[in-house]
């Protein structure tokens, strides 16, 4: 059993809660509030805009041609998400991270600085995302829904080669740091309170 192997047994518990989370279960019925889709979609830019800021930092420390271009074309994907996120949900320019996309967004920059933490911590945003996109493939009945083509881009073919390809550089320095299975399971709960701050609607006392 090689490192990813381990790391994503050891998640089942966490991915199971998020399967389960009323966010993921009235996505899949197309019951999604429309005001808790749109509050996600203006964090998720949020979030996608620091990603991809993490992911370039990653590509430029990566000492392997290949694993740095691979990076660098991540990091030009989540940017180019960003971007139509922007053009197709958000109406307004100034969009400010809420709890749990800041909590998510420090923990990343934290990591930075030791190359196999950061990959550790960014790949949960990777490796959820697409089981969450199969997950509601294989659940839903995408015609007429409100949100299938959200649904197919996390569970299509395409982004599943770009997790392959996160996993397997990952899976490459797993050897140098044995905390970074636990970096990786944080990661993974960080994706469930995003899911979770969209669903509540979680804002700044300051800003409610």
């Amino acid at each position: 059993m090689n490192w990813f192997e381990e790391a994503d047994k050891s998640s089942a518990a966490i991915l199971e809660k998020i399967y389960n989370h009323p966010f993921i279960q009235d996505l899949q019925s197309g019951t999604l509030d429309r005001d808790i889709f749109q509050y996600y979609m203006e964090q998720d830019a949020v979030y996608l805009k620091g990603f991809a800021k993490v992911l370039q930092k990653i590509a430029e420390n990566l000492p392997n041609e290949k694993d740095t271009f691979s990076y660098a074309k991540f990091s030009e994907n989540a940017v180019a998400a960003e971007q139509s996120l922007h053009s197709n949900y958000i109406t307004h320019k100034e969009i400010q991270a809420q709890p749990a996309c800041h909590h998510y967004l420090l923990f990343l920059q934290h990591h930075l600085s030791q190359l196999e933490n950061a990959l550790a911590a960014v790949l949960p945003c990777f490796v959820v995302y697409e089981k969450v996109g199969n997950y509601l493939l294989k659940h839903t009945d995408l015609e007429g829904h409100p949100y299938a083509s959200w649904i197919q881009l996390y569970g299509g073919e395409e982004f599943s080669l770009s997790v392959q390809e996160a996993i397997r550089i990952t899976n490459q320095y797993a050897h140098l740091n044995g905390s970074m299975k636990e970096i990786y399971l944080q990661g993974c709960e960080l994706e469930y309170l995003f899911w979770d701050g969209a669903y509540k609607k979680l804002r700044w006392i300051k800003t409610s």
